[in-house]
């Protein structure tokens, strides 16, 4: 949870509302190759800093003036949907720092926004400060976000400048994936995050490490290879991988479970049976089905007798 989460958000809305707050807008470009970065300081006119100043203002207000309502949890890369609010403090901070210590320094004054530095262009940042404080709007970008047709949070550039909407125009989005403040990262778009800050390949690697251990199972996957590359090229599929790995139950799987739920009915399009060397083989054209089994995602209710697929478990300790 987030420590003292009222007073955090009501600092931020303050400090979002005060007056002559410096504001300016930074583009994040990436060679990918190399794995390296630059970042474009663009030249904004006063009207165009306070519009930006208004819309960091507006989304937070929205989304934290009532902060006893809302749920802040601790950044897990294995918890899917958005019920709750996640969020980096403390330790997790300093995976993320060598890209924030971008913002401070080595800046390039933005001369071009032409087609090479767009196809580069990796997120950009609405950076606010005030003599004691500072805050990040950060934001994935996408080919969208170049338009041609007037919108109200649009701005033209031309000559190395950004201004209200004459020429060519870069649209500022209203939406924002995460936000830095006061040595903490509020992340409203997990997926735009991990991508920012390169958490997706961290959750790549825990993929591959994933499939090692599923290799050295007491039972085996037919065309485990088929599998291994269909899975690593499907996001989602990915993630799954990583949640198997981030928990401990995938080796206490029994191949003789998984054979009484086939039995049984529960899984279906499914069957495991032994080859000629005594090993249990499971075997799917559905590579899900045999996810979900890795990720022990069946469970029959003791109340009803109910058989349930559930992703999201939560053990119960027992005293």
């Amino acid at each position: 949870m987030l420590k003292d989460k009222i007073n955090y958000c009501g600092d931020l809305l303050n400090f979002l509302g005060e007056e002559n707050l410096s504001v300016s807008i930074l583009f994040v470009t990436r060679d990918k190759e190399n794995d390296s970065y630059n970042v474009f300081k663009g030249n904004i006119s006063d009207e165009i800093g306070k519009t930006l100043q208004d819309l960091c203002l507006k989304l937070s207000n929205k989304s934290y003036k009532s902060p006893e309502k809302k749920i802040f949890e601790k950044y897990n890369p294995a918890n899917k949907g958005n019920k709750h609010t996640e969020f980096l403090e403390e330790d997790d901070i300093k995976d993320i720092e060598p890209i924030l210590d971008l913002f401070d320094s080595g800046l390039i004054d933005l001369k071009k926004l032409d087609k090479g530095f767009l196809e580069n262009l990796w997120f950009y940042v609405i950076k606010l400060e005030s003599p004691n404080h500072k805050a990040l709007f950060l934001k994935k970008y996408s080919k969208g976000m170049v338009l041609t047709k007037s919108f109200s949070l649009a701005m033209s550039f031309k000559g190395g400048d950004f201004d209200k909407l004459k020429h060519d125009i870069f649209m500022i989005a209203s939406k924002i994936d995460c936000i830095y403040f006061r040595n903490k990262l509020i992340i409203r778009c997990k997926g735009n995050f991990e991508k920012i800050f390169k958490f997706f390949k961290k959750i790549k690697n825990n993929a591959l490490s994933a499939i090692g251990v599923i290799e050295n199972l007491p039972f085996k996957i037919n065309n485990i290879k088929q599998f291994k590359e269909t899975c690593l090229n499907h996001e989602m599929m990915v993630r799954k991988l990583n949640n198997i790995y981030s928990r401990d139950t995938i080796v206490k799987i029994k191949p003789e479970g998984i054979e009484s739920l086939i039995k049984t009915g529960i899984i279906k399009n499914i069957s495991i049976e032994k080859n000629q060397n005594g090993d249990f083989v499971l075997n799917s054209s559905d590579p899900w089905k045999i996810l979900n089994i890795l990720d022990d995602d069946y469970v029959k209710s003791l109340l009803t007798d109910i058989p349930y697929e559930a992703s999201e478990k939560r053990e119960i300790k027992q005293d």
